[in-house]
């Protein structure tokens, strides 16, 4: 029932549609403390435009009536001529109804931006008088509605209608929803309780399911060992985010170029997770300063401080201890120490890296090359390697902790003038095609891993790299020519995003593609080849820090959305219909 009225008036928010306006800090002053979500949309004229000139630019205006003019479209379809304020916010808002039974029960009232409360009341000629509020009909809804001052707050529970204390947001909470067309307000202090039990009651059920579903998980227990590490402190830090988190906020911005989306997470400025927050530093340089010239499929790379070095020895010693305990031979618990005691000495010098990703055309499996340029003191970083090719169950887990061989040979080769040592693993002949064809297998059937310091700064990591990508990223590094930044595409893409951040990632549209088209025709689809144009943006994704808060932007341009509804429609033309036929 309670589902039903939250699904009801998100219709009535749909109705109303675009014709709605400015809220913000005064509104939700007044809104009910239970409040648990808000939904805002910000000077719905703008937004309309925007949405117009970008479906104009991706040439897909005519695909549907109402794209020219979505305000007007819709106050047209809904009878509405007066009253309005059209360059106003509306807000959805839902507030946990603790009277409901089971979990998830709200009560949802809009508030839509006005000019003048009865002339909004004279667009319904259904408009009368019960329960001292105003009614009107939409759709066949009946909606009780309130006069707010500068809103008509509308609900079709006339007891969801009703102010309240109001509900606290963070500095960079509240600057997300002030600025940016679309936005999602999550209370974090009204879902943390129930969110906590469930995952404490659930978690490791949840964990157990999701390894036991995977077949490269079966026997596998040096890689069943890493997962647990992992989904534990992914658990606990999802806990203690719950505990310290004040709001979330995700939020949708058009312009010119394409969309931006946003994610902000912002916790109690004394918190545990807040001060961590504030131990990050974003930086404005280049995260692909030291990658090559060539054509990875995903490339980037992030910053390195205090906050992250913490971070990563906690997870690494959990790692490392969830291994000794398989392997309780004296000689690999002392890999083991030296081990975590060169990872400690190296984060406490580690001040960034890039890395790209090549793999062959389609393939998110199978042969993958990739390229890791680590920047810090160059010896440190280098004994973390040496350390690795000494600790046997890293080397095995490196390997997808497989069935299998490993041979490290020093000093392998020689690239101008670097020396690089090779790891080799060789799966099993027994272990299974199925879960071998996941494996990021080089040519010759093994995972090469190679490791070599470059200057007293840099080392490198290389998997499945040949001779020449390896030149090539040692004179990248030495040049510190930034070619791929130099890219129209990337430089798009780079303006769109936070300038001052913590990392920062690209992934190329003909590497999503061709990995769906992979995809299809593993699942039995005969697909053509989709042709993309030549220098489509990347997709861009950024981490950043704010305050006490994280904040995460993505960052797709026009072209992008473009290509990929082209990509959508040859698909779609290359699919045989139900029953066999086809074009």
């Amino acid at each position: 029932m309670k589902t039903t009225r939250w699904a009801k008036a998100m219709l009535v928010a749909w109705c109303a549609l675009f014709c709605c306006a400015a809220a913000s800090a005064q509104v939700l002053e007044q809104l009910p403390d239970k409040t648990l979500v808000v939904v805002k949309i910000k000077n719905l004229s703008a937004v309309s435009g925007k949405i117009a000139g970008l479906a104009q630019r991706m040439d897909v205006a005519g695909m549907w009536v109402g794209l020219p003019d979505l305000l007007n479209y819709a106050c047209q379809q809904n009878g509405i001529k007066e009253g309005l304020d059209k360059s106003g916010d509306v807000m959805v808002v839902g507030v946990y109804d603790d009277t409901a039974p089971g979990p998830g029960g709200m009560k949802a009232m809009v508030l839509v931006p006005i000019t003048d409360y009865q002339k909004f009341l004279g667009n319904f000629p259904s408009a009368a008088r019960e329960q001292e509020m105003d009614t009107i009909e939409i759709k066949g809804t009946k909606t009780f509605v309130a006069d707010w001052g500068k809103y008509a707050v509308c609900s079709d529970d006339a007891a969801a209608i009703k102010k309240g204390p109001g509900i606290k947001v963070g500095p960079a909470a509240a600057k997300e929803m002030d600025t940016k067309d679309v936005s999602i307000l999550l209370n974090v202090g009204v879902v943390a309780p129930r969110a906590l039990t469930i995952l404490q009651q659930n978690g490791e059920a949840f964990m157990t399911g999701v390894m036991s579903a995977a077949p490269e998980m079966k026997g596998n227990e040096t890689m069943l060992a890493m997962m647990r590490v992992i989904f534990k402190e992914a658990l606990d830090g999802f806990q203690a985010a719950l505990r310290d988190g004040q709001s979330v906020v995700f939020s949708i911005n058009v312009n010119d170029d394409g969309i931006v989306m946003g994610l902000v997470g912002e916790f109690s400025p004394a918190s545990h997770c807040g001060q961590l927050v504030q131990s990050f530093k974003n930086t404005d340089a280049s995260f692909t300063a030291l990658l090559p010239d060539q054509s990875f499929g995903i490339f980037g790379g992030e910053t390195f401080g205090s906050g992250g070095a913490k971070l990563a020895n906690q997870i690494m010693d959990s790692l490392v201890d969830a291994l000794a305990k398989l392997n309780t031979d004296a000689q690999a618990g002392k890999a083991a120490e030296e081990y975590k005691q060169a990872v400690h000495e190296a984060l406490a010098t580690m001040q960034g890296g890039s890395a790209g990703v090549i793999t062959a055309p389609g393939k998110l499996a199978g042969p993958v090359t990739s390229i890791t340029i680590t920047t810090g003191d160059g010896a440190k970083l280098r004994q973390m390697q040496k350390k690795t090719e000494d600790y046997p169950d890293m080397l095995q887990l490196a390997g997808g902790g497989l069935k299998g061989t490993a041979t490290c040979k020093p000093d392998a080769k020689t690239i101008v003038g670097v020396s690089f040592d090779e790891v080799r693993f060789v799966i099993d002949p027994s272990v299974p095609p199925i879960v071998r064809a996941k494996m990021h297998l080089g040519p010759d059937g093994a995972i090469s891993t190679t490791f070599g310091q470059v200057d007293d700064k840099h080392v490198i990591q290389g998997m499945n790299a040949d001779d020449a990508l390896l030149s090539a990223a040692i004179d990248a590094i030495r040049t510190a020519a930034d070619p791929l930044a130099k890219r129209p595409e990337v430089q798009l893409v780079n303006r769109n995003l936070p300038a001052n951040r913590l990392a920062a990632f690209y992934v190329t549209p003909d590497f999503i593609v061709n990995t769906i088209t992979d995809a299809a025709r593993t699942a039995g689809q005969k697909l053509p080849a989709i042709d993309l144009p030549p220098n489509v943006p990347p997709m861009g994704f950024t981490i950043s820090q704010d305050g006490s808060a994280i904040r995460a932007d993505w960052f797709i341009a026009g072209q992008t959305i473009k290509s990929a509804i082209t990509a959508a429609l040859q698909f779609q033309l290359a699919t045989p219909p139900p029953g066999g036929g086809g074009l």
